[in-house]
């Protein structure tokens, strides 16, 4: 009997290994970043993103996804200085992340592609050491996500960057109640957590499959993250079944686990920059709200489905114009 996503994500072995000599072969970079009325951030985004892929030194591009704005469409909203640096892509009418992902992902040319979101300021090493880290699991004959961990900071406050600091709930927290995907999750409220240091980033994740509340594509948060682009592709990329906010790229990471043992690895050596901009983003309460409605769609729907079945449900939604 075919295992379902559940079962498959629950037994996953995520014991990866970091060799110190592995091919240094060339891999080329895509760049996505969906953007909806993101004029306070999208220029500080974008000169972080050119300067960590000149770093990295490789082939890139980078491709701005603007998702139906009409306040602050990208085309307007980005510096000439560097506009000449990004392929603008415009989608009429407001569709969500899930959608805006997918559409950017269709239209890239290169090998690994970059998730980022238009509020998230990255640190200058951060591509050439996650490249590093898929060049490092593909000559062992395996594939991965990569992701890093934030400093969450008010809109007020961008401009005090620090890439050596984080707040991230994956480095520490304590489990608040206002955090629950279901009520079942109450029982985790005021519990600490230290996830990174708990599971030796992430490679000895209990075998029971969850930690606390979470199962192992919940260490992936949208905000930035990397995948192939052949086996996102082959997996009809980020479901839309979670609508507009919340899960789209833990469907994602999912399907990645599933059908090609994707390792999920964090690279931590320094902390990117998530800006809450008031002005773009979705009311707290709402937020929380779209939370419990798509951690439910995840654990009591999707990942019940068998990979084929999921591959098959988010063709439509990857084949959307």
């Amino acid at each position: 009997m075919t295992k379902t996503l559940e079962k498959q994500i629950l037994n996953f072995n995520n014991n990866y290994k970091l060799t110190d000599n592995f091919e240094q072969r060339e891999l080329s970079v895509s760049i996505v970043i969906p953007y909806f009325e993101s004029n306070n951030t999208i220029n500080e985004c974008l000169k972080s993103v050119i300067t960590s892929a000149r770093k990295f030194g490789g082939l890139f591009e980078i491709i701005v996804v603007d998702d139906g704005s009409i306040q602050y469409t990208a085309i307007t909203s980005i510096k000439k200085d560097l506009a000449n640096e990004v392929k603008v892509l415009n989608i009429k009418k407001n569709k969500g992340r899930y959608y805006s992902r997918n559409f950017g992902l269709k239209q890239t040319k290169n090998d690994l592609i970059f998730f980022i979101d238009s509020d998230v300021i990255i640190y200058p090493e951060l591509i050439k050491n996650q490249v590093k880290t898929h060049l490092n699991q593909i000559s062992q004959g395996r594939s991965c996500i990569t992701f890093c961990l934030f400093n969450f900071v008010e809109g007020k406050n961008k401009d005090n960057f620090n890439f050596d600091i984080t707040n991230d709930f994956r480095d520490h927290c304590i489990y608040q109640k206002s955090w629950k995907g279901s009520d079942e999750d109450e029982r985790f409220a005021n519990t600490e957590y230290r996830l990174l240091k708990q599971t030796n980033n992430l490679k000895d994740w209990p075998k029971s499959g969850k930690l606390g509340p979470w199962v192992l594509p919940n260490m992936v948060l949208g905000g930035c993250f990397a995948s192939m682009k052949v086996q996102s592709i082959a997996v009809n990329g980020c479901s839309g079944d979670f609508g507009a906010y919340g899960f789209e790229e833990t469907s994602l990471v999912t399907k990645l686990m599933a059908k090609f043992n994707a390792f999920v690895i964090p690279v931590v050596d320094r902390y990117s920059i998530h800006i809450y901009d008031e002005s773009s983003a979705i009311d707290k309460g709402k937020r929380d709200s779209l939370f419990q409605k798509t951690h439910a769609i995840y654990f009591n729907q999707y990942i019940k489905q068998t990979i084929d079945e999921a591959i098959q449900k988010d063709k439509p939604y990857f084949q959307e114009e």
